[in-house]
């Protein structure tokens, strides 16, 4: 099950179909911007939050946040240019402009230390965090702790204050976002994830409350993910229900894509908690999240509804065992996906489904089909993937680099300044028989600090295509192994499948009057598919070619084709309920095998053998 990250839930909630409350703000918000008798100054933040809140049309959202940082130059108040250039980050962060991201980034910390404004300085650094985390930026979670400290300075006690409600909730945003940053370190991620929850019941604003709950049960969705506790799971789906609850009760206040990943979430969890404790309940609970999620999917025409629609459509009739309804509805969303060219990933998944499906139902054409198609599309993903890194990576050094031409500008012009007043001041003392001496040397000065700063620039560059070029390397080592791994999974289930087949042909062989023609007939289909596995063996010894020879060298007697059996799945890290469960053995026979096999090859009592065997290679 995949968990979405938390920083994403407020993405959504600047970018998403909203709904006809959410409608009717803009459309006030419209009046505003419309109205002739206003001033320019207070048509700046209705226009900022009009970009970040209308995402129906990209291009029009685009035009409001220049329109509203004009005005804002135009008025020459960093409190307001830096609120227009923050909605204008996040509109090109979400396009994946990574250049233009960062040349607003770098416009917003300029006018960040021109501006005295704490409450539009608390949603900059917000919205700055917001951008960083959305191109990946690690530095953003800075920003995020310095708007949170903001937030803690507005001093509104009077709880129907409009901007008392916006300090709450812009502390619920920003804890919301700590807590996904710390995701993978759990005492951190419920702390952030309550204080969210917290700030956000203050703020009483629908959105911020929605946020707060799913962020707790994300929280311990990750938990269970990491520690198998039942407890876990059961708080995580008690905060999804209340979630879905909440919004049921406020109707038009929580965008549509807030309930479907919701939805998508509990749907999920319920099919866990059906295999750990079946029950009818569930089935029914599992319906009604599909019921809901369609109509979501059908009042919103967006790409990203019908994706998320469709994987929980799928995921549930796979669950049912339906696995012909399951390709016939893949098949469907391809025909949506596959012609959008950012969409590489959700393309590679669909068909890597699809071809697990075919193979499920016996369709070994259509799945080897299908698994191409699925590696044409990762390999579009890659690259686009690794084209998106470099970009981010030149255009942070682009950055740093600017950031550092500042800094040095600004010494220089006060070591200028003193060198002039010294200048001046010797020639008051020596009048104009060392004016030209005085020049000669400090053009020579600046000439060496100039060769020395070429020379650091130089070793800077050097330095850095040394890391693009490790960075390569390592990249291209992860995709190596992730596809010998995959090789070898599948050449583990093609060998089990073989004996199998051969153990059913001994039988027939020895009673053939016991075994039906039919049974006969698919072993013998069995046998002739087997045939095509040929090269995928020789493509085997090719990837690994050490991995046996390595094996039995260490083993003090030969190894038998089961020890080799147990080799591969401890290789692939399988856990040993699994591996029980593939051999149709119990768990103290695999226990004890281990520990034969540990033997065998001569290995120590402290010695691991599954670190032994996936650091062979």
């Amino acid at each position: 099950m995949k968990k979405l990250l938390l920083y994403q839930l407020v993405v959504f909630c600047l970018f998403s179909n909203f709904t006809n409350a959410q409608r009717k703000l803009l459309d006030s918000l419209q009046n505003i911007v419309s109205d002739k008798r206003i001033p320019d100054k207070e048509k700046i933040i209705p226009l900022s939050n009009m970009a970040g809140m209308d995402m129906s049309d990209t291009a029009r959202a685009m035009k409001m946040a220049k329109e509203s940082l004009k005005l804002a130059l135009k008025e020459n108040d960093p409190g307001y240019i830096v609120y227009s250039y923050s909605s204008l980050g996040t509109l090109y962060a979400y396009k994946k402009d990574i250049h233009k991201t960062y040349e607003v980034i770098d416009s917003i910390m300029f006018y960040l230390e021109k501006s005295t404004d704490i409450d539009k300085n608390a949603f900059a650094y917000l919205r700055l965090g917001l951008i960083k985390s959305m191109v990946n930026d690690k530095d953003g979670i800075k920003d995020i702790f310095t708007s949170i400290e903001l937030f803690k300075k507005m001093n509104y006690k009077n709880s129907h204050d409009k901007k008392y409600s916006d300090k709450w909730h812009g502390l619920a945003l920003g804890y919301n976002l700590l807590s996904s940053q710390y995701d993978l370190t759990p005492q951190y991620s419920k702390k952030y994830s309550q204080l969210s929850l917290d700030a956000a019941l203050k703020s009483k604003k629908p959105t911020s409350i929605y946020i707060g709950y799913t962020s707790l049960g994300s929280k311990y969705l990750s938990d269970y993910q990491l520690f198998k506790k039942k407890a876990a799971l059961d708080s995580s789906r008690y905060f999804f229900e209340k979630a879905l609850d909440y919004g049921d009760n406020h109707d038009g206040y929580i965008p549509d894509i807030l309930l479907l990943i919701s939805l998508t979430n509990l749907s999920n969890l319920y099919n866990i908690q059906n295999k750990l404790s079946p029950n009818d309940v569930y089935a029914d609970k599992i319906e009604h999240c599909l019921n809901k999620a369609k109509y979501l999917a059908e009042r919103n025409n967006h790409i990203n509804f019908q994706v998320s629609y469709y994987n929980l459509l799928i995921t549930t009739e796979i669950n049912k065992k339906n696995y012909l309804n399951a390709i016939k509805f893949t098949h469907q969303i391809l025909t949506k996906t596959s012609n959008i060219d950012y969409l590489f990933k959700e393309n590679y998944e669909f068909h890597q489904l699809l071809s697990e499906l075919y193979e499920e139902i016996g369709d070994n054409k259509s799945a080897i089909l299908n698994l191409k198609k699925s590696f044409e599309y990762y390999k579009q993903h890659f690259e686009y993937k690794y084209s998106f890194a470099n970009q981010e990576l030149l255009n942070k050094y682009n950055v740093a680099e600017k950031e550092k031409e500042i800094e040095i500008k600004k010494t220089e012009n006060f070591w200028h300044f003193i060198v002039i007043c010294i200048l001046c001041l010797l020639l008051m003392v020596l009048f104009f028989s060392y004016k030209f001496r005085i020049k000669y040397l400090n053009k020579k000065k600046n000439e060496a600090k100039l060769l020395v700063q070429i020379k650091e620039e130089e070793a800077k560059m050097l330095k850095l295509e040394k890391e693009n070029v490790e960075l390569m390397a390592c990249i291209k080592e992860e995709e190596t192994n992730r596809l010998q791994k995959e090789v070898l999974a599948k050449y583990v289930q093609v060998s089990h499948k073989n004996e199998l087949l051969d153990s059913l042909k001994r039988q027939t062989t020895v009673n053939p009057n016991e075994y039906p023609v039919l049974l006969k007939k698919i072993i013998k289909n069995e046998e002739i598919l087997d045939k095509n596995f040929d090269d995928f063996k020789t493509m085997l010894n090719e990837i690994h070619p050490e991995f046996y020879h390595r094996l039995q060298s260490k083993a003090n007697q030969k190894l038998t084709t089961l020890d080799l059996k147990y080799c591969i799945y401890i290789f692939m890290k399988m856990p040993t309920k699994e591996m029980a469960d593939l051999l149709h053995v119990e768990l103290k026979t695999i226990r004890m095998s281990k520990y034969r096999l540990k033997q065998k090859l001569n290995l120590k009592k402290e010695e691991d053998l599954d670190n032994f065997i996936q650091n062979i290679i």
